[in-house]
């Protein structure tokens, strides 16, 4: 099981968010990156019963695929995720991935777009690096 970094590939970035598509075991999986700009909330880790220690910021990660994952692929996936967000202070930012299994990627993709952004897919100007 690998990841192949030469099947990456950047589907638009954002002041606050981004999207990559990558293939995990020829599986295809949109990365969704979307930095909320605010401190994490109990509703951003649902399956934690305990009170989660709130930091400054948060960013949410999520992960579509029209495939299945199994556990393999998903710690993958979440080691990559790690990779991705290396940079960030981890004494002020916390993030969390959901993932999206067996879904259209498309319909996924617009609904976490309109969080950040009031363009459609198809309205994004690719002439420079980021879209908005």
């Amino acid at each position: 099981m690998s990841v192949n970094f030469w099947d990456i590939e950047r589907v638009f970035r954002f002041k606050d968010a981004e999207a990559w598509e990558m293939k995990i075991n020829e599986k295809i999986c949109r990365f969704i990156i979307i930095d909320q700009r605010r401190p994490a909330s109990q509703e951003d880790y649902p399956y934690l019963n305990e009170k989660i220690d709130s930091r400054e910021n948060h960013i949410t990660c999520h992960i579509v695929t029209t495939s299945t994952l199994d556990d393999t692929e998903k710690d993958e996936l979440c080691s990559i995720t790690g990779v991705f967000l290396s940079h960030l202070a981890q004494a002020q930012c916390s993030w969390n991935i959901k993932f999206y299994e067996k879904e259209n990627v498309e319909k996924i993709t617009t609904s976490l777009m309109s969080e950040f952004t009031s363009l459609q897919r198809e309205e994004l100007n690719f002439t420079y690096f980021s879209q908005d």
